[in-house]
């Protein structure tokens, strides 16, 4: 089962498209026998906020049963699937139930058929028939074709794959015939080793349809270099285009080359540097830095440095502003007694920095840095109680376009017993205090859990959050994470 829920105004890498959305479902699998599975799944979506304009629904619900049953040479798989969606006044605006069946068998060593059959039980009409082979033509090269025909139109596809030793050629062609036209494309591709440590690869696909045609393609190498004992180097390079003649398609171009180097000598220093540049024209002309280090040194036995620094730039190359900045540097300091292991402890300073882009034309950048002072550390006060303590410090500020910094200082401190309960249970009171010496202002709590540890270095738990902030000192909190929650933990 699972549950989520993105407020309107949450924002982060990949989930633009899904701001204001509640997600809920659950599903399950039963093992009937050795050779048949029942899989049922059920999943609710409301879009309650700023997505809802553009989808105009309010509730999607869908729900899926299906049964697998395999033998050594044939298998025959049968599917129930309905979906309906709902506008903001509760109405139907679509509703479909489809029932599917799926018949494999191996026909001989060397040959593989297929037939697939989709029945429309209430909805708009979507009625398929698939017919489909794949055939190992010889030790190298194989083979695969396969035909549909529905009520809303029809495709065929064949393809090749030919290997030999380190070297992936495949050709595909589809075509399509539908309500909205006709279409076609093609792609062809290859993958060669160039030596033991050399990979080239490239890929072409044409599109042609009523709407116009598409060209895309890639072509990248990779090679490693071992220049010395215990360093890899590792230079990446890439390019792709895009030319398209469709009405809402802009032709796009993108070049890339990334090095990565490593060490690792086993004395007590590791360190690796990984940098990339990033060249982009379309809509607009791009240029993106990305640099990502890391370092460790081992000063002795108990006692290991830790450093870490990230950079990225995006500068718009028509005008040369600036869109995006982050940088990202932090040391620290972990204590980790091999002799005598009842304490450990770790302390990190880390400064960020950081230029949102923006959404819209004319808003004004964010521009923000942070300084965050962190010591944690964990007391085996007896076999069966472990105490953790942690404290942190941020100082922040922040600039909307061109008003003023704004700074503020906020502290949070934890306290925390684990005790285990019996065997792999372990369970965990925890109290926390969040300052904020700007606004005067003070929250604190309780938290409880129960863990289970599955693995001597993994385990995994739930419990009810009573405050309303988060432990992560990094976080700007919105003051929402209040109830129940699970948590993942590995230990090392």
């Amino acid at each position: 089962g699972y549950h989520k829920n993105l407020d309107p105004g949450f924002l982060s890498a990949g989930s633009f498209l899904e701001r204001g959305l509640r997600r809920s479902g659950a599903s399950a699998s039963f093992l009937l026998s050795d050779a048949s599975r029942l899989m049922v799944s059920h999943d609710r979506e409301d879009r309650t906020g700023e997505v809802e304009a553009a989808a105009a629904l309010d509730e999607v619900v869908t729900t899926t049963a299906q049964w697998n049953f395999v033998r050594s040479r044939w298998g025959l798989n049968v599917e129930y699937y309905a979906n309906e969606a709902k506008e903001a006044s509760g109405s139907t605006v679509a509703e479909s139930q489809l029932a599917a069946a799926e018949a494999v068998a191996r026909l001989r060593e060397d040959l593989t058929g297929r037939v697939q059959y989709q029945q429309t039980l209430s909805g708009d009409e979507n009625d398929q028939l698939t017919v489909g082979a794949e055939y190992q033509a010889h030790r190298y090269l194989a083979l695969e074709a396969r035909g549909t025909t529905g009520s809303i139109g029809s495709s065929a596809q064949g393809g090749a794959i030919l290997t030999t030793g380190d070297t992936r050629v495949y050709l595909s062609e589809r075509l399509v015939r539908d309500d909205g036209g006709h279409g076609a494309a093609t792609v062809v591709g290859a993958e060669s080793s160039l030596g033991p440590a050399t990979k080239v690869y490239t890929e072409y696909q044409r599109e042609s349809a009523s709407a116009g045609d598409r060209n895309v393609s890639l072509i990248g190498l990779s090679r490693q270099v071992i220049p010395a004992e215990d360093v890899t180097l590792i230079v990446t390079g890439e390019h792709s285009k895009v030319d398209s003649d469709q009405a809402d398609q802009v032709d796009r171009r993108r070049s890339s080359i990334t090095g990565q180097l490593s060490y690792d000598g086993g004395a007590g220093l590791a360190a690796m540097t990984r940098n990339e540049l990033r060249l982009e024209e379309g809509a607009s002309r791009r240029r993106q830095v990305l640099s990502s280090n890391h370092l460790d040194v081992k000063l002795s036995a108990d006692y290991t440095v830790l450093g870490k620094y990230r950079f990225s730039r995006t500068v718009d190359r028509d005008t040369d502003m600036e869109e995006a900045r982050l940088e990202e540097a932090s040391v620290g300091l972990a204590y980790r007694p091999v002799r005598w292991n009842r304490i450990n402890g770790l302390t990190r300073y880390t400064y960020l920095r950081d230029r949102r882009p923006t959404l819209v034309v004319g808003d004004e950048p964010i521009r923000r840095k942070v300084n965050v002072f962190s010591l944690d550390a964990i007391v085996d006060v007896h076999r069966r109680i472990e105490w953790v303590t942690k404290g942190a410090a941020r100082i922040r500020a922040e600039r909307n376009g061109g008003r003023p910094w704004l700074t503020t200082r906020t502290y949070l401190t934890i306290q925390r017993l684990n005790g285990n309960v019996w065997g792999p249970v372990d369970f965990g009171l925890e109290y926390r205090i969040l300052m904020e010496r700007k606004a005067d202002d003070r929250e604190q709590g309780w938290l409880t859990d129960l863990m289970w540890n599955l693995h001597e270095h993994f385990r995994v738990g739930g419990g009810f959050n009573f405050t309303d902030f988060s432990d992560n000192e990094f976080t700007m909190n919105d003051y929402s994470v209040r109830g129940w929650f699970l948590r993942a933990q590995g230990r090392y």
